[in-house]
């Protein structure tokens, strides 16, 4: 099944057109014709089911059959990532996407080897929100990430006082002392009736994060965690620790608290 995206407040008609991206790849490399099914999602829930009705060299239009909701997460996942090379930053966007990650904060972190200006990140955001569709259509999710301009790990932790501070903030770790975060959730659900409903989970560059920014984060009730005893590449962390988490709210789930 071919997918392809497009913004909610181009989803709601019962004709719709695809973007002029979009509407290329499906004539002259999919070649797609009047009659096929596709699905179009629009990044906050909702996939049409929908048939192609004309096809033209850059013009591609289709009837919704359907429309489905699929509900959003009981628990919204932030990724905290420290920004990193290229091809390592878009195997972040592009996993993250999949394994349903809600928002993704870049940080510019002190050893972090990537450094954007404000000016380069603001022209950044477009490429990086392009990477995360083309996963979303690959994956079939409907739910797209938001992802912000860069901030240091200092602004972040100050812009995200205790008033709204997530309900677990997790550190990723290298620390002995770090827990298993099948721990730390059955923690949680013994202090509270549910489990977690925020989560934001801190992943530094190459190197780590400094000591400075180890401790700002310390300093914030953050939860060190461990995910193995070897050393990740940022972008193998990033993946592992989503997924870990993932399963461990789908473990809190079915168990109850």
């Amino acid at each position: 099944m071919h997918r392809f995206f497009l913004s909610p407040e181009a989803c709601h008609q019962e004709l719709v057109e695809l973007g002029d991206d979009d509407s290329r790849h499906a004539a002259r490399v999919l070649r797609v014709n009047p009659g096929d099914s596709i699905e179009i999602l629009d990044g906050v829930g909702a996939v049409l089911h929908c048939v192609v009705s004309n096809v033209a060299k850059s013009a591609v239009s289709a009837r919704v059959l359907r429309r489905q909701r699929i509900p959003a997460s009981i628990a919204s996942i932030t990724l905290l990532q420290a920004l990193v090379k290229t091809k390592a930053w878009d195997a972040i966007l592009q996993k993250a996407t999949e394994l349903g990650t809600n928002r993704i904060v870049p940080l510019a972190a002190a050893r972090s080897v990537c450094v954007l200006s404000p000016a380069d990140a603001a022209g950044k955001l477009s490429g990086w929100r392009t990477t995360m569709i083309e996963a979303a259509k690959q994956c079939g999710t409907p739910w797209l990430p938001t992802i912000e301009t860069p901030v240091t790990p200092g602004q972040w932790l100050q812009n995200n006082s205790h008033v709204t501070r997530p309900d677990m903030l997790l550190l990723c770790s290298l620390e002995p002392a770090a827990g298993h975060l099948g721990t730390v959730f059955s923690e949680f659900l013994r202090q509270h009736d549910h489990p977690p409903q925020t989560i934001a989970i801190a992943i530094g560059p190459e190197g780590d994060f400094s000591p400075e920014e180890l401790q700002a984060f310390k300093s914030a009730n953050s939860i060190p965690i461990t995910l193995g005893r070897h050393v990740l590449r940022a972008d193998t962390a990033a993946i592992a620790a989503i997924a870990v988490v993932q399963h461990e709210l789908t473990r809190a789930r079915v168990s109850g608290p």
